[in-house]
């Protein structure tokens, strides 16, 4: 991706795709659900979990997960797995 315009294009592209937090870009699962809603109670309340829950079986994204998505495709593996804190090592490290 080499310009704005195929940035723009890409995003768009997934205008519609449901908003989950924590969400990026991966098939939805009951099991993501229930480990967000663990370690994110006061956002995964009983009525954000059913809301979600309609959402199983579809790619979802939140904000981040959106950008996240996009440059993992970049990478050629789309899906990012790595918990927060260590990112943030990563991120640390390589700034070293």
């Amino acid at each position: 991706m080499k310009k704005k315009a195929e940035l723009v294009a890409w995003c768009e592209s997934k205008l519609g795709t449901p908003y989950v937090y924590g969400a990026k870009g991966a098939v939805l699962t009951q099991s993501q659900i229930n480990t967000w809603a663990a370690l994110y109670p006061a956002t995964f309340t009983a009525s954000y979990i059913a809301k979600a829950k309609t959402f199983i079986g579809q790619a979802c994204t939140d904000c981040s997960g959106l950008i996240s998505w996009l440059t993992g495709t970049l990478r050629g593996f789309p899906i990012i797995r790595i918990p927060p804190p260590r990112r943030w090592r990563s991120v640390n490290w390589m700034n070293q």
